[in-house]
């Protein structure tokens, strides 16, 4: 009876239970952080160049402080339609990544269905569950948390916005991207990473891209991330159609839309080039340096 049982509970998880995406459809929460529900991620959609959490914590976390995760079974148990009687052979481990893409994963796990971690520097860490059945070979991934881990309570996480520039909504013309993002006051912004879906990456705080190749009624996601000096992440994206070769251009959540401006091309603010402004001071410095040692040894001849 026992071998019946973990062979339907291996079959959930294969035809059930994705390898990711635990959240893709607006699912319940089951990941717990210091008592509190994970939230979905209203900009995840699958699998992207950008990689995004599918879940965000519902609070910042200070340096140095324990954080304790758990999976409430239950709410798994409804999220994948595992029988709840079968869901306590489940194996769990955890584990994070960090990096401006998420790309450096921590070698270690840690085992059970609830543990604590404690960050000795800030930033953001995409917190990895994974579980499996006694009969699994592999772990399946069941979700991914980012956890934004802050020098002090009053920090203030960046502030993604987005300005797109576009003349005529036209496929075949170029579209502006300009990220006008906001961090706290004693940082910098690092970072500005663009996804078009286009299977590379873009960086800088402004991006040109063309959607010539974008099918009629063809949907794509712009996605756009802002990094912080202290390594702390925020995403926004863009919904893109082509509806009659008429770009149409929506924010993808509807709760970043303070946080997209559509305009004209000729609106998209002017960066300075820091370089030439730099040559310039220097100049100036050279110049007046040569007017005082001139005039020094005008006095003394």
């Amino acid at each position: 009876m026992r071998i019946i049982r973990f062979l339907i509970l291996s079959l959930c998880f294969l035809f059930i239970c994705p390898p990711v995406n635990a959240h893709l459809g607006g699912g319940p929460p089951f990941v717990q952080i210091d008592g509190k529900y994970a939230q979905s991620n209203p900009v995840y959609q699958g699998e992207s160049i950008v990689h995004l959490p599918q879940d965000l914590s519902p609070d910042t976390y200070v340096v140095n402080s324990p954080i304790v995760l758990s999976v409430d079974i239950p709410a798994l148990t409804r999220q994948t339609t595992i029988p709840a009687a079968m869901a306590k052979d489940l194996t769990f481990r955890w584990s994070y990544a960090l990096g401006e893409n998420f790309e450096k994963r921590d070698p270690h796990y840690q085992q059970g269905s609830k543990t604590s971690y404690s960050f000795t520097k800030p930033g953001s860490y995409l917190i990895i569950l994974e579980g499996k059945s006694p009969l699994d070979a592999s772990y399946l991934t069941l979700d991914t948390v980012q956890i934004d881990v802050v020098p002090h309570d009053s920090y203030l996480l960046p502030k993604p916005a987005m300005f797109i520039g576009t003349d005529s909504n036209n496929p075949t013309k170029p579209v502006v991207f300009v990220s006008k993002a906001t961090v706290d006051s004693s940082t910098r912004l690092k970072s500005v990473l663009w996804d078009f879906g286009d299977i590379r990456l873009s960086s800088g705080k402004q991006a040109t891209h063309t959607f010539s190749d974008l099918d009629q009624y063809g949907i794509a996601s712009v996605i756009n991330r802002v990094i912080d000096q202290n390594g702390i992440i925020a995403d926004v994206a863009v919904k893109v159609e082509n509806v009659d070769s008429v770009l149409s251009l929506k924010p993808l959540a509807t709760s970043s839309a303070d946080l997209i401006t559509i305009g004209k091309s000729s609106d998209v603010p002017k960066e300075k080039n820091m370089t030439w402004i730099l040559v310039g001071a220097v100049l100036v410095v050279i110049v007046l340096a040569g007017f005082f040692v001139f005039r020094f040894f005008a006095k003394n001849t």
